[in-house]
């Protein structure tokens, strides 16, 4: 078992309250001398139930200890006539261990309540990144939308090549915000050591290496935008993306100007 799982079993804890078995007692204890997480993590569980047992002690009351000692004498009146000296100091005794196993109970309860509120305490951690996670897709998703209704957004549809006819895309490309979107209908079938790749197009100039994405299908995302290109291309490059294109794999072309 390692530190980690100690840590998340509570063992410690139990340990702390004397409430493990021989075995699980064997585990911690080999396991305290070689790790000071253990050791500063126990100190931490003793010094809390030191105070929680100060919180919840109640002084008992000077009847408590004559009740007791009445009962024990009441069920065995000739031990109790022979040998009282005896019989009080084990009254005495049954007392502190009634008290200790009254004080280690609600010790164990609150532990146990304190991993569960940790454990509700974690989940609802995770349900609130979650939720925070859905929150802000959904809010550049109504960015995304908001930008192509824009007035000055000019859709462009992608003239597919003959060699991946079935390919279907629009480009949502925008001057005034310098934003330019692929919304994907079908692109060809990736290998999982491939990559599409954006490219802009220029004049005589070699094509300049944009995103590389894996793009699914029904989805529409930003891409980088390049001031007046004559058109973007879009290939499938190894895995990664590369500096140069692989004409062989030439998908798609959106013509900017003209």
């Amino acid at each position: 078992m390692t530190v980690n799982d100690i840590l998340k079993s509570g063992l410690l804890e139990l340990y702390a309250l004397s409430m493990l078995s021989a075995e699980d007692k064997s585990i911690v204890e080999e396991a305290l001398p070689q790790s000071s997480e253990l050791r500063a993590e126990l100190s931490a569980i003793e010094s809390a139930l030191q105070k929680f047992a100060m919180l919840l002690s109640v002084p008992p009351s000077p009847e408590l200890k004559e009740k007791l000692l009445s009962k024990i004498k009441a069920s065995k009146p000739d031990k109790m006539t022979k040998a009282k000296a005896t019989t009080e100091s084990n009254g005495t005794s049954l007392l502190q261990w009634l008290l200790l196993v009254s004080c280690l109970g609600l010790m164990g309860a609150y532990f146990v309540s304190h991993k569960s509120n940790s454990a509700l305490q974690e989940k609802y951690d995770n349900k609130v990144i979650l939720c925070d996670s859905i929150t802000q897709a959904q809010e550049a998703k109504i960015i995304i939308l908001e930008n192509i209704q824009n007035k000055n957004n000019r859709i462009i549809e992608l003239k597919a090549t003959e060699k991946y006819p079935a390919t279907e895309a629009y480009f949502h490309y925008n001057t005034e915000l310098k934003k330019n979107y692929i919304q994907i209908q079908n692109l060809p079938d990736l290998a999982s050591n491939q990559s599409f790749q954006l490219w802009a197009l220029k004049g005589d100039n070699a094509p300049v290496p944009l995103d590389v994405f894996e793009a699914d299908k029904d989805n529409i995302f930003e891409v980088e935008f390049v001031n007046n290109p004559d058109a973007y291309a879009i290939t499938i490059e190894p895995l990664g993306g590369q500096d140069a294109p692989t004409l062989a794999n030439l998908i798609g072309v959106i013509a900017i100007a003209g």
